[in-house]
């Protein structure tokens, strides 16, 4: 029996267009900050550099090093998530057309609903995380504010009083990620079911087209 290597699914995409998804090539979320990526990017470089002898992969590594490139710089990664955006709207959400297979728009669909899973399981990662900082930032909080109130000298109470400014921006970061995740995640919804809508009105444009109606054939039942 011959043992194929299943191929990912970003170098399947690479088949039909030149765009890939870095993402899915790091194997992280959308959502991931920069120390996942550096933390994912050495394990994934580990296992695929071409001296490594079990698991080597020099066209995945050079992906991989490629999509750590881009994402770990912060401009090329904005300019990446935008061109992102638009060649998902320019192919998995695009209007259907009378030129797309059954099969493709039922994969299509089968993109959409996933991509909008995952973005839900991100949203919920992120205000989990949150929700288990919120303890923790309570107290810190009531620390310093503490420390600071009953500081002897100036740079004592100037110190207590960054601390406390360093807390509540790091609060006020959890914040922002949650409302970026849980409007992304929202989001990607609203455009699903308006690409579900439109590949409705196609699908039932189909049903009831005129097509070739029954022709009868002959059959063998029996050998």
């Amino acid at each position: 029996m011959v043992h194929r290597r299943k191929v990912p699914a970003y170098k399947l995409n690479m088949l039909l267009d030149d765009f890939v998804d870095y993402y899915e090539v790091m194997q992280i979320s959308p959502n991931a900050d920069s120390d996942t990526l550096h933390r994912v990017y050495r394990i994934l470089a580990q296992r695929f550099h071409p001296d490594n002898q079990e698991t080597g992969d020099p066209e995945q590594f050079r992906l991989i090093t490629e999509a750590y490139g881009t994402l770990g710089d912060p401009t090329l990664r904005i300019a990446y998530d935008v061109k992102q955006i638009d060649h998902a709207f320019s192919t998995t959400y695009a209007p259907a057309s009378a030129g797309l297979t059954n099969q493709a728009l039922v994969s299509n669909a089968q993109a959409r609903w996933q991509t909008s899973l995952a973005a839900l399981q991100d949203a919920l990662k992120v205000q989990a995380g949150v929700v288990a900082n919120l303890d923790t930032n309570r107290i810190q909080t009531t620390a310093l504010v503490t420390s600071s109130q009953s500081a002897t000298g100036a740079l004592q109470a100037a110190q207590a009083g960054n601390q406390l400014a360093a807390l509540q921006a790091q609060q006020l970061a959890d914040l922002t990620a949650t409302v970026a995740a849980q409007g992304r995640a929202q989001n990607l919804e609203a455009a699903q079911r308006a690409s579900a809508q439109d590949q409705g009105r196609e699908q039932l444009r189909r049903f009831l087209n005129p097509g070739v109606g029954y022709q009868p054939t002959s059959v063998q039942m029996f050998h």
